[in-house]
């Protein structure tokens, strides 16, 4: 603590120990971005903030995408990021509306509808989307668009008539 009278350390005594260690860590990370500019002149370049919300939802669906037929966890998701699991959870909620489950679910129904328009089996089709089966994949059609996929199927061959 400084010895200066008066100062914050002076009035907050031993409170102030927290307080200054995190001002003083804003500073040296400060200081860490100065670059010499001429004989003993330094200049701080303005400090590049990324957002979580710039991370955070491109991460989570980047990484859902690239393991849509694999099984996936929160907190596979989260390490990935380096990130907590309830970080992870809470704030992608937050901004997207949805769980991140909830959006693996929807880009997996996503890609059955495209791989069964594509003319593949349903087996087939629900194994690569990422499903356990067939039954689960239609399941999970079923309530997802509220028609089977064999009436989905049926709507795609009437519109293209």
């Amino acid at each position: 603590m400084s010895d200066a009278p008066g100062g914050a350390a002076d009035k907050l005594g031993r409170r102030a120990f927290w307080p200054m260690q995190y001002a003083l860590r804003s500073v040296l990370r400060s200081l860490g971005r100065a670059m010499p500019v001429g004989e003993g002149a330094f200049e701080i370049s303005s400090r590049s903030t990324t957002t979580i919300a710039e991370t955070l939802v491109p991460g989570v669906v980047e990484h859902l995408q690239r393991r849509l037929g694999e099984p996936v966890s929160i907190a596979e998701i989260a390490a990935s990021l380096r990130l907590s699991v309830s970080t992870v959870s809470h704030a992608y909620q937050k901004l997207v509306g949805e769980t991140p489950m909830k959006t693996l679910r929807r880009l997996r129904i996503h890609r059955l509808k495209v791989l069964l328009a594509e003319g593949w089996s349903l087996d087939a089709a629900a194994h690569d989307a990422g499903f356990c089966d067939a039954h689960h994949a239609s399941r999970e059609f079923k309530r997802a668009e509220g028609i089977t996929p064999s009436g989905f199927l049926r709507v795609l061959r009437e519109a293209a008539a």
